[in-house]
């Protein structure tokens, strides 16, 4: 049965963007809020770029996060989308995400603050790409080693050709 203390009915509904909406991966902070990734397209220039919710343990949105519990980053010229997350001992967050930067597509880590803003100790703007190629990259999964490193996977090759798995480790600085 749904979980009657999340949201009264056990589900919620949010709107991002004004186009279109699409989150996918959860993470549950050890406080028990719950961050969800995934992409949010505009109707002004119909790209989507990374979203970020955050709710409370009941459901409601967290105002403590970003703007009204959501966080929307553009990285690439065009399309730009979050599939994973993770979150670290210190509380930070860790989004893999695909970028599309010029005609390519880039694997991309993100770091945010507690509070949904970029962590600017993180490759300098919160925000490392990775051109991999030749054609494109997707990323898939992330996950964080004890050591504090960041491991994301996924997969990357040629237009109408061959993919190749592709596992890059990045630091935490």
């Amino acid at each position: 049965t749904l979980d009657s203390s999340f949201s009264v009915d056990g589900k919620v509904i949010t709107d991002i963007g004004t186009k279109r909406d699409l989150l996918y991966s959860v993470a549950v902070q050890p406080d028990g809020k719950i961050v969800a990734v995934g992409s949010s397209n505009n109707i002004v220039d119909d790209y989507d770029d990374i979203a970020l919710v955050r709710y409370t343990p009941d459901g409601t949105l967290d105002n403590s996060f970003g703007f009204n519990g959501k966080v929307v980053t553009a990285i690439g010229t065009s399309t730009d989308v979050a599939h994973d997350v993770a979150i670290q001992l210190d509380g930070k967050i860790v989004v893999a995400a695909y970028a599309r930067i010029g005609t390519k597509g880039h694997f991309a880590v993100l770091r945010y603050n507690i509070n949904g803003s970029l962590d600017n100790t993180f490759s300098g703007d919160g925000k490392q790409t990775t051109d991999i190629g030749p054609d494109y990259s997707e990323v898939s999964d992330i996950t964080l080693q004890h050591d504090g490193k960041i491991v994301v996977i996924g997969r990357s090759g040629t237009f109408g050709g061959l993919a190749y798995i592709t596992v890059v480790i990045y630091n935490t600085c």
